[in-house]
């Protein structure tokens, strides 16, 4: 009784909004200054909110009620152990939870170092804000664990975790402290510190005054979700101060001197997800920038892409000689100072000499930008490979996946050198063998080069001005081709444009279509595969005699129902599932001290939802059975083959069931044959004869299922039956 009240108080307590102050605005404002890594989740509530929101009218909306309309569509009965794993998703989902969610403040936590042992020193704030749940659990937390009173701090008590050696109590570990706002764990200085700061005692410079924080906060922007913060440059003093860093690893921490700090934000807003990704630099340090185009990506190259296209990307390349060559030496130097045996220069270099290549001159200099793109694999044709030898036969059946890769060159002539200097050699390595001359045809009114590789792919290429297309398959490669000078490739589409609209001068810059990317990868999965068999073998010995003859060989091949029907169902299911395409758009800016790059995901609904059923569908319908298949009667089976009269010196006897079952086992020089453990029913027999001087030649019909009139009913129990042909 005394338990249940206690139950019933503390439920009430967490139905009881509290009413505590806020005071922490920011809690950037209650951190250290020399932080090196920050992050905080920004509005819970609202994100939960949106997170959920992506769930509605699907099965996880509403349950137990959705689920039990679930049931009644698939008309299955409920799991016998209740809805465990569905129902629990579905209570986390629920609206209450949603609620309780919109309560809390959010989370902010922070790494300042490393201590004498080696451990991070760090401090998480937890703002529970109008929710008791989080108070509830640190309060138990704090009775129910081995945790003592270790001081106070402005009135705040610390506490701390502790081991008993005989009667003496030994603290160790981090610190906690509980406060009307704020719930806290972390290193016991900077608990202290952040306490000193919540109560205004501490007016030391805080994270919140780090101009780097400041203007990737700014950059970044307040939106719900979840930020973090890298001081780079703080980070780098902060290794070059640590005493086991020797001068190698400091010359290393050079290259990246011009890194100031990093952050990144996650965001859901109104079906929209957002990744962002800022990175400050020191205008001052040059390294950086030299690896960086010094121009932006023309969009068009995204109009090169093969029919139905599904992704593309293009990155630019401008002065691509310069920025490898400033690559390579930086490369060089890291090799160098790990002390490795040669410098990637080198490796680079002989590589390309081997080829009789320069990499910079011949290849990066005629290069202004490059791009690959991909067309909806689960409507490409078929191609099927067959190999025999000696001892197999073997066959590879796949989709001719639409995949191009595009290079933009400098102008027409270096796309002529291009494909004349350069292509032939890449391919001679990659074919193994030089000299091939390429065949020309046309499709889709362009023409298409193909240079063979191997069995499974070749190299196909074609020009457009100075855009090269090339691919494993020539019609991916005449239908980019074809799109990019018509303009009618996946930048043609009317959501892919305005999605690419407010991008100003991209340096990287990519489009996909996500549900339908899932799509294909669903039906290329589904689709090809590989086939090996044993070539037919010759009889080598006699059937082993009747005293000698194992236990009957079961060959036992369960039907394979035809899931024909099935995939099409779920195919049909999946079509109206991702019926609205989203869209993820990829791109990558520079401004004059700033990197940023930004991904969003935009039309997440209905789709999850819609994705979310399916999945359930599936999952209910693959379920194996509550009960057990009942048990099948078996019988031992004995008896004589012969043929017009006379036994069979060899060969083997099949009994085959409606079910897809089979059993077999030899006969025996004398006509005798024997099966045990032969489930009970109606079987089609089948006799094939064997081979050799002695063996016997019986009319073809008795070896097939299909065709055989020998039917015997096999009864539980021993049994003889004989066999005589005719």
């Amino acid at each position: 009784m005394r338990r249940s009240v206690l139950a019933m108080m503390a439920l009430l307590a967490l139905c009881v909004p509290t009413s505590f102050g806020q005071t922490i605005k920011d809690p950037a404002e209650v951190m250290p200054a020399g932080v090196l890594a920050y992050a905080e989740v920004r509005q819970p509530g609202v994100c939960f909110k949106e997170f959920v929101s992506l769930f509605e009218n699907s099965y996880l909306a509403d349950v137990p009620h959705s689920l039990f309309k679930l049931m009644e569509e698939m008309k299955v009965p409920p799991p016998p152990h209740g809805f465990r794993e569905l129902g629990g998703v579905g209570l986390l989902l629920s609206p209450e939870i949603v609620k309780e969610a919109q309560r809390l403040q959010g989370m902010a936590a922070a790494i300042t170092g490393i201590d004498r042992d080696g451990q991070p020193e760090f401090v998480v704030v937890g703002r529970p804000g109008e929710s008791n749940l989080p108070r509830l659990m640190f309060r138990a937390l704090l009775t129910m664990e081995r945790i003592k009173p270790a001081g106070k701090v402005e009135g705040v008590t610390l506490y701390r975790p502790f081991h008993r050696v005989g009667q003496e109590m030994t603290e160790h570990g981090p610190a906690l402290a509980m406060l009307p706002d704020a719930l806290i764990v972390g290193s016991p200085n900077l608990v202290e510190n952040v306490i000193e700061r919540i109560k205004g005692k501490n007016k030391a410079a805080s994270l919140a005054s780090v101009e780097s924080y400041r203007e990737a906060n700014k950059q970044i922007g307040p939106e719900a979700g979840v930020f973090s913060f890298v001081n780079i440059a703080e980070g780098l003093n902060f290794l070059g101060r640590l005493p086991f860093i020797g001068e190698g690893e400091k010359e290393g921490l050079k290259l990246i001197a011009g890194l100031r700090a990093q952050a990144y934000s996650l965001a859901l807003d109104k079906g929209r997800l957002r990744f962002r990704e800022v990175v400050l630099l020191d205008p001052k340090e040059t390294g950086i920038f030299d690896l960086l185009p010094s121009e932006p990506v023309k969009r068009e190259l995204l109009h090169f892409t093969p029919n139905d296209g599904l992704l593309a990307l293009a990155m630019s390349n401008a002065d691509g000689a310069k920025r490898c060559a400033k690559a390579l030496e930086m490369l060089d130097r890291v090799a160098k100072i790990s002390g490795a045996p040669k410098v990637p220069s080198e490796e680079v270099g002989n590589f390309f000499k081997a080829l009789e290549l320069d990499m910079g001159k011949d290849v990066m200099a005629r290069i202004n930008a490059i791009g690959a793109a991909l067309g909806d694999p689960s409507k490409a044709p078929m191609k099927r490979v067959e190999e025999k030898g000696k001892d197999f036969e073997r066959f590879s059946e796949f989709p001719e996946v639409p995949g191009v890769l595009i290079i933009e060159a400098t102008d027409e002539d270096a796309a002529t050198k291009l494909l004349e200097d350069v292509l032939p050699k890449v391919h001679g390595l990659l074919a193994n063998q030089r000299g091939y001359k390429a065949a020309t045809k046309e499709m889709h009114g362009q023409k298409v080069h193909t240079l063979p590789v191997n069995k499974f792919v070749s190299l196909n290429y074609g020009r457009q001005g100075r855009t090269i297309v090339l691919g494993p398959f020539a019609a991916p490669v005449a239908q980019a081709l074809n799109n990019g000078t018509k303009k009618q490739g996946l930048l043609g589409e009317e959501k892919v444009a305005a999605g690419l609209k407010e991008i100003e001068s991209p340096l990287v810059l990519g489009v996909a279509r996500p549900f339908t990317l899932i799509k294909a990868g669903l039906m290329t999965a589904a689709f090809g595969g590989e086939s090996r068999k044993a070539a037919p073998q010759p009889d080598r010995a006699p059937a082993p005699p009747p005293e000698r003859r194992r236990d009957a060989v079961r060959d036992e091949k369960a039907a394979q129902p035809d899931h024909k029907r099935e995939e099409a169902a779920f195919m049909k299911e999946l079509d109206r599932a991702l019926a609205d395409d989203g869209l993820i758009v990829l791109s990558v800016t520079r401004q004059k001290d700033r990197i940023m790059e930004d991904i969003t995901w935009t039309g997440l609904k209905p789709g999850v939802a819609r994705l979310t059923d399916l999945a359930f569908k599936w999952y209910l319908h693959e379920r194996p059975a509550v009960a057990p298949p009942k048990a099948v009667p078996r019988g031992d089976v004995s008896g004589r083959a012969t043929f017009r009269g006379k036994p069979l010196p060899s060969g083997s006897v099949t009994f085959h069931y409606d079910n897809g079952l089979s059993v077999s086992t030899a006969i025996a020089p004398d006509g005798s044959y024997s099966l045990r453990n032969v489930p009970a029913g109606e079987a089609h027999v089948c006799i094939k004869g064997g081979k050799g001087q002695a063996a016997v030649r019986i009319p073809e019909k008795y070896a097939d299922p299909k065709t055989t009139d020998l039917r015997f009913n096999v009864q539980a129990g021993e049994q003889t039956i004989d066999i005589d042909l005719r």
